[in-house]
């Protein structure tokens, strides 16, 4: 299932969507997922707080675990 993400200063402008989680790093609270977005060959690395639905509904690379 595909997801958008609009951080809030851009809640009015663009909406990314989300094509896969395709990494994780950190610990805690302090844990970033790496995005890959639709239309767009690069990756950002995001706090799961931007992300607007849960993590387990976003498609997974293989061997991403959230």
């Amino acid at each position: 299932a595909k997801r958008s993400f609009a951080p809030n200063s851009m809640q009015d402008e663009e909406a990314f969507e989300v094509e896969e989680i395709v990494g994780k790093r950190g610990k805690g609270k302090r844990v970033e997922y790496e995005i890959k977005w639709l239309g767009y060959a690069e990756t950002t690395w995001e706090p799961s707080a931007m992300l607007d639905q849960p993590l387990h509904t976003y498609k997974l690379a293989p061997g991403v675990a959230i």
